[in-house]
């Protein structure tokens, strides 16, 4: 499949009552929608997932963005070749007539061709609530208006992209965003780092399990922006604990999961 839908050979509305759409393994897809499309089109989209889409050029074509009064959540990850979230044939004076006036979450993730979240920072300005940009290796900036977004609460990326890889026009942006900015919690990281102290054993039990269990999920509740280095050390208090015992914590984390 190239294309999801052509505007130049369907004249009657596309999905007028989609709320929930997720277009995941589809290698060969370019673009979602090609041309114009009715006005009702995807008009209740709520929820747009796209994964694992290698062909993908954009997501949007321009003339699409008004039909997307409604969307909440777009989310993006593993589209190794998408370079932009629209398509290229409007001025920056134009794009100011565009708005996604209820995307609040456009979690980013895997996305190495893209440079910038600029435009869609723009058109959703007012109804941002969290920015999420992980392992997207260009993206070196973010746009200053978001210290303007009003519902902005969180900003989420990895620590050494947040620390030495974002680059600032101006250092004061970056002091006025640092209290909204959360590491992104990487349970591969945090399985390998308790790996290599000996944490897990090769026996398990019900309450070894029980216990590891909720005390990660509290630590996701409660988590902060040392997170790992603190979960670390808490387990390494943890494994000297039953050491001192002669036991060992009989579960390993990866049969929990």
């Amino acid at each position: 499949m190239e294309i999801l839908a052509e505007g130049k050979e369907l004249e009657e509305d596309i999905f007028p009552n989609l709320e929930d759409l997720r277009l995941h393994d589809l290698l060969r897809s370019s673009n979602i929608v090609e041309g114009h499309v009715s006005p009702r089109s995807f008009a209740n989209l709520k929820f747009l997932s796209l994964e694992k889409r290698d062909n993908l050029r954009y997501i949007f074509s321009w003339s699409m963005i008004k039909q997307l009064p409604k969307l909440e959540t777009l989310y993006i990850s593993n589209c190794k070749n998408l370079e932009d979230f629209f398509e290229e044939n409007a001025t920056e004076t134009e794009i100011v007539n565009y708005e996604l006036p209820s995307l609040k979450f456009f979690p980013l993730k895997c996305l190495p061709k893209i440079f910038s979240i600029d435009k869609i920072v723009a058109l959703a300005l007012s109804s941002i609530e969290e920015v999420y940009t992980i392992h997207c290796i260009s993206v070196k900036s973010l746009p200053r208006s978001l210290v303007n977004a009003p519902r902005l609460m969180i900003v989420t990326g990895q620590r050494k992209w947040w620390d030495e890889e974002l680059q600032w026009e101006d250092y004061t942006i970056k002091q006025q965003l640092q209290p909204l900015f959360k590491v992104h919690l990487d349970l591969n990281l945090f399985l390998l780092e308790t790996s290599k102290i000996g944490i897990w054993g090769k026996q398990r039990s019900k309450s070894a399990y029980i216990f590891c269990l909720l005390f990660f999920c509290l630590l996701c509740l409660a988590a902060e922006n040392e997170f790992l280095h603190c979960t670390v050390q808490i387990m390494r208090l943890i494994n000297d604990f039953f050491s001192s015992r002669n036991k060992t914590p009989q579960i390993r984390m990866l049969d929990c999961l």
